[in-house]
């Protein structure tokens, strides 16, 4: 299925990796409205909100770790990153040609 995942979000985990080299996330499983809402420890994105006066409100919040897991499933597709599994975390380490993409 597609994911949709907000501009400044995309940009933030892209950030954190192009910085870091690396990000971990923790696997969840089932499709329960917990794992689905659980956020990312280390990573800042932006929440967008509509006010009663049609105004757009955002403000600061962690990323979806989902939204991190199905980016890096995309970057592993395209082999700019490398991705290992291990006691139910994922980590995904950027590659060479994953540095020359995020430039």
């Amino acid at each position: 299925g597609v994911m949709l995942i907000t501009k400044k979000n995309r940009l933030a985990i892209l950030s954190y990796l192009f910085k870091e080299g690396v990000i971990v996330a923790e696997k969840t499983t089932g499709h329960t409205d917990r794992n689905a809402l659980m956020l990312h420890p280390d990573i800042m994105g932006v929440s967008t909100s509509f006010c009663e006066d049609g105004a757009v409100k955002t403000s600061p919040q962690r990323v979806r770790n989902l939204e991190v897991i199905k980016l890096m499933q995309s970057l592993t597709s395209k082999e700019l990153v490398t991705e290992r599994f291990a006691w139910k975390h994922y980590y995904w380490f950027l590659k060479d040609e994953g540095i020359e993409y995020l430039r």
